[in-house]
């Protein structure tokens, strides 16, 4: 708890939160100290480094180049999305479109200095070009009329008398820039996978998750399971224990194994495990040798015996009991991977339990996050200088002296444009995380 921590931790940044679960995909362990980046879209881990004193930033513009000096230097980790990301053509987007194009006609009408107010739909139009007009009109409807012969209001749509028009604040909470954000995120994805040569049909799949089976993925493609609405859904469902994630895989952003995959896969172990040689095997057990019901009752108090169980345990015991105990057994030594044919006969179910599974997929997930941040903490510096890069050595040298150039004050004209304009604000903006 807080207040038995005798010298809580000072950092000079960020403010100390405790948590007592882990607000990271991966579990904390109790007392460990993380700091977060954190808004209302996503979280991530940042590490704080030394800066060196040859660290600058250099922002270029179409004229003029700007130096920045840095105070601070943050590497930040693997983004978990707070935010989920609405799928092309589902309700959430079609209702956040509507909300959006009555916000920007409700503020419309705010900046008219008209009385009463009044807007063109050419107007509306410009904004949302991809929107009908009969979608446009519709929305002004509900709050205009439109007056087609009336001298000065002729061809224009005035707010009607009756209708109150919403404050800004309202319209504020109309539209959340969250909800923007998710949105326009949507639609630069949806635009790449259309440039890939994905389709509608495949790219819609699976997006209706009230209809669509959510652990049901094996027909969607990979590049579009890593789309933005199956990757922040999938991470928010493994939060809630709906789903579990992939861990591993293509959906890496770091693509050597230092991020997670924000994949779903099932969280039924023995669905999603079944490989079809069990399957067969499980097929040709029945009217065999391996088959539990045929044992006999010596055969299985020897098969005991050769396992370290003694005549005494078992004397007591049923015909079924002592099969049960030869079915766990043979199970438990196939499972550690011990030789032994005869026996491996009688092992069933070689897949993991549902606890097992569940135990495993969390040290997965610690094992990838260790990783992940000590690859970010790292001080060691990575130069990709090398003797043979002699053309490239020669562009930098001429681009340095175009630099100078660029940057050195002229004798006859002193102007702001040739003097370096020196930045020192400081934009971090950091949380820290205390896990319990």
């Amino acid at each position: 708890k807080p207040g038995k921590q005798d010298n809580p931790p000072m950092l000079e940044y960020g403010e100390i939160s405790y948590a007592h679960t882990s607000p990271f995909q991966a579990d904390m362990l109790p007392g460990e100290i993380l700091q977060a980046f954190e808004n209302h879209m996503f979280r991530a881990p940042i590490f704080h480094h030394q800066l060196l004193p040859t660290d600058f930033l250099i922002l270029r513009t179409k004229s003029n180049y700007h130096i920045r000096n840095i105070r601070n230097i943050f590497t930040v980790g693997q983004e978990c999305p707070l935010q989920e990301v609405p799928g092309p053509n589902s309700k959430r987007a079609n209702i956040f479109a509507r909300d959006f194009l009555q916000a920007y006609i409700f503020r419309l009408f705010w900046k008219s200095r008209d009385k009463p107010p009044r807007i063109k739909m050419e107007d509306v139009r410009k904004a949302f070009p991809q929107n009908a007009e009969n979608s446009i009109r519709k929305r002004l409807k509900m709050s205009s009329d439109f007056k087609r012969t009336g001298g000065v209001h002729c061809n224009w749509w005035v707010l009607r008398s009756d209708f109150r028009l919403p404050s800004q604040e309202e319209i504020r909470q109309l539209v959340t820039p969250e909800q923007c954000c998710a949105y326009y995120s949507m639609q630069a994805a949806e635009q790449r996978l259309k440039d890939a040569g994905y389709g509608e049909k495949v790219l819609f799949a699976g997006v209706d998750d009230e209809a669509a089976d959510e652990n049901d993925t094996s027909k969607i493609e990979d590049e579009i399971k890593c789309a933005p609405w199956h990757t922040t859904k999938a991470y928010l469902d493994s939060l809630k224990g709906k789903c579990w994630l992939q861990l591993r895989g293509f959906s890496d952003p770091t693509g050597c194994g230092e991020g997670f995959s924000y994949v779903r896969v099932s969280n039924k172990p023995n669905a999603r495990e079944a490989e079809p040689e069990t399957i067969q095997t499980k097929k040709m057990v029945t009217g065999t040798d391996a088959d539990l019901r045929r044992l006999h009752l010596k055969e299985a108090k020897k098969i005991l015996n050769k396992f370290g169980v003694s005549d005494s345990h078992v004397r007591n015991l049923s015909r079924w009991q002592i099969i049960d105990i030869v079915r766990t057994m043979s199970t438990a030594r196939a499972r550690d991977g011990e030789d032994g044919a005869a026996m491996a006969k009688f092992a069933r179910g070689n897949r993991y339990s549902q606890m097992e599974y569940q135990e495993k997929y969390k040290e997965d997930c610690r094992k990838i996050f260790e990783v992940q941040n000590k690859s970010l903490s790292a001080n060691h510096l990575t130069s990709t200088d090398n003797e043979t890069s002699g053309e490239e050595d020669s562009d930098v040298d001429e681009m340095r002296k175009n630099l100078e150039s660029m940057l050195a004050p002229s004798d006859s004209k002193k102007t702001h444009e040739t003097k370096p304009h020196l930045d020192t604000s400081d934009t971090v903006k950091k949380t820290v995380r205390i896990s319990k």
